[in-house]
């Protein structure tokens, strides 16, 4: 009975959940090979709707183009990327992650073709927000464990967009 309860207390202690994506970390050269398109823009809008075929919600962001770093076509001046998970009716789905980036934001999107949706490469991992006050550039993660080698990237605008301009080259 004792060993019984210490076992119990052991998985209620320690044996809590981690809820969280792992994925394997991803390198700008990793995203460049994966990307049908990169482009810098400013979401502009966001809207969320229920797709009955796959039940759940998908979020559907309108992206102002301000520059294409890759394109396999033609690029118009706006974009529509579909993310899973949203609110729609009350009903809020979560996908772990899943980048978050809100309206009025500017940001470098990693992008590839979904079907006939335009989604983003490796998750968060594609997508780096750029804080247009100071020219930075950073990731935010939604709950996502990166494993393999750590992919470090230059903060400063200037300097990510150059090590991306050698990735592209490669």
């Amino acid at each position: 009975m004792k060993k019984q309860f210490a076992i119990l207390c052991s998985i209620v202690l320690f044996g809590v959940p981690v809820l969280a994506t792992t994925v394997r970390s991803m390198s700008v050269k990793d995203l460049v090979k994966r990307s049908d398109t990169i482009v810098k823009g400013q979401i502009v809008g966001s809207s969320a709707f229920y797709d009955p075929h796959y039940g759940m919600n998908y979020t559907t962001l309108t992206i102002r183009v301000d520059r294409v770093f890759k394109a396999t076509g033609k690029v118009s001046k706006t974009l529509k990327v579909t993310l899973p998970g949203g609110t729609v009716d009350g009903r809020v789905q979560v996908v772990f992650g899943v980048p978050v980036l809100k309206v009025g934001e500017t940001a470098i999107l990693f992008l590839h073709h979904a079907g006939k949706r335009l989604g983003v490469v490796g998750l968060g991992q594609g997508v780096f927000i750029i804080d247009t006050a100071v020219g930075r550039v950073f990731r935010r993660l939604n709950r996502v464990r990166l494993v393999g080698e750590e992919f470090k990237f230059p903060t400063d605008l200037q300097g990510f967009e150059n090590m991306l301009a050698r990735a592209l080259k490669q």
